[in-house]
């Protein structure tokens, strides 16, 4: 069962006599509700993702299709408690070559390693890494899409990095709204899996537009339940980090009450 997707509700009404009714899983895309007091009249909302796979030393594309299927759709199973659903720009992801560059006008050669090297957060112009100036290069000119980028690895340790409009002090809005995920640590703890909340993890940054909010220190803490906890937990456990709020843990904790609706305002136009 997913978004879209209907259901043939049978009501019994007196005996012998049977009523059915065909029920669609969300409202259908072309209403427009987001009224955080009702949210079973919330239409579905579709965020738009390009998926780019870059080839490995070997020449082999870092995830395979059918993995990639497994992560989208372990992605949009967390998101539909939002009403949220990925729509792909293509439907097959691109594979490309590690990008390259000669060296110009004073700027040195490049050539992507396997392994990407962010700067640190917020990213301003004069401290750029050569990968997030190249890699901003080939995101794709919409910019209500999410581009996402599938590597080796990365130097830090990380799942993935977000590109949040948020963390973005250059002034080139070229920067918006990316993600770079690191397949090595994708990996579930079953043959075959792949850790399933990284994925809608990374997009949360994007459509909330916000980082981390587990600081004790401050009050301001999502409850470990939550999909926005950081680190998501590797299985699907129904005691892990599979929450979007409103829900009761994190009315309890105040933080993240209002972030369906928030994410809903913003899936189909990216802050």
């Amino acid at each position: 069962m997913k978004i879209g997707d209907k259901i043939t509700a049978s009501y019994n009404i007196v005996a012998g006599r049977t009523i059915e009714q065909e029920i669609e899983v969300f409202r259908p895309i072309n209403e427009n509700n987001n009224d955080s007091s009702n949210p079973w009249k919330h239409d579905i909302r579709e965020v738009k993702v390009r998926f780019v796979v870059l080839k490995n030393s070997l020449g082999k594309a870092t995830i395979s299709t059918q993995d990639l299927k497994i992560i989208v759709s372990d992605a949009n199973e967390r998101l539909a408690q939002t009403g949220i659903r990925i729509k792909r720009t293509a439907a097959t992801a691109e594979v490309i070559d590690p990008p390259t560059s000669p060296a110009s006008n004073g700027i040195p050669a490049y050539s992507f390693t396997g392994t990407f090297s962010p700067s640190n957060f917020p990213i301003a112009t004069n401290t750029l890494s050569s990968d997030e100036v190249v890699f901003a290069k080939l995101k794709d000119q919409d910019a209500d899409s999410i581009d996402i980028f599938f590597v080796d690895s990365l130097s830090i340790n990380a799942r993935a990095v977000s590109y949040r409009t948020g963390i973005n002090g250059t002034g080139n809005s070229i920067y918006n709204n990316w993600i770079v995920v690191d397949t090595t640590k994708l990996s579930g703890q079953e043959p075959g899996s792949f850790l399933p909340h990284t994925l809608p993890h990374e997009i949360m940054h994007i459509l909330l537009n916000k980082g981390h909010r587990n600081n004790p220190a401050t009050g301001v803490e999502d409850p470990d339940t939550a999909l926005f906890y950081s680190p998501t937990s590797y299985s699907k456990e129904v005691s892990g980090t599979k929450r979007i709020g409103p829900y009761p843990d994190a009315t309890d904790a105040h933080t993240g009450e209002a972030d369906s609706t928030t994410m809903r305002a913003n899936a189909e136009k990216l802050p």
